[in-house]
């Protein structure tokens, strides 16, 4: 019997060579100068939105509007049609620091590249869109999980690991269990019509 895929959606995933001291020498420097925002942190500090046009960020704005655009044709999306980068902030998490279940509402693609990170620093959970399937797929009936019947998709922090997925998917993120800080930096990218 052929098994299909129907209804897809995506999550994809890189490796990135950046220069990670140097990120995380600014995000700490911008902790420093900022009370932050609240939005689905729990515990940790989140920037507000980073203004684009700052040096320290200029090479990871590039990898990411190369990544989102290929993404894009990944997708079979239009080739004219230019991705933007909407905003970006950073996430600072320290011990059990984690994330609520949330969106990012108002964008196509959102994505976080982890700058510092392991294992037991708190691992990003994407949650099914499909909510009947937290009824039906139980750890009684599934032997093993895979692409059909998982209610979650996780994925540990690895310095310079760009994760990229849709903006309506919910996830959350696992509280950190090491004593180092878990950094990343978050962002949101539209279509530029």
């Amino acid at each position: 019997m052929f098994l299909q895929h129907i209804f897809s959606t995506f999550m994809a995933e890189d490796l990135l060579s950046l220069d990670n001291q140097a990120l995380e020498e600014f995000c700490l420097s911008e902790k420093e100068q900022s009370l932050g925002r609240k939005i689905s942190n729990l515990g940790g500090w989140q920037s507000n939105d980073i203004d684009p046009g700052r040096k320290e960020i200029q090479p990871l704005l590039t990898e990411l509007r190369n990544r989102v655009k290929e993404l894009y044709i990944g997708l079979d999306f239009n080739p004219a049609i230019e991705p933007r980068i909407l905003n970006l902030w950073i996430n600072i998490n320290g011990t059990y620091h984690h994330n609520a279940p949330h969106v990012h509402p108002g964008s196509l693609i959102s994505g976080t590249y982890y700058v510092k990170g392991d294992q037991s620093s708190g691992e990003i959970v994407f949650h099914t869109p499909v909510q009947s399937y937290n009824y039906t797929f139980t750890d009684k009936l599934v032997s093993k999980y895979n692409n059909f019947n998982s209610i979650e998709c996780l994925h540990s922090p690895v310095p310079g690991k760009l994760i990229l997925f849709p903006s309506w998917i919910t996830h959350h993120v696992r509280p950190n269990y090491s004593k180092e800080d878990r950094i990343s930096i978050s962002f949101n990218a539209v279509p530029l019509r």
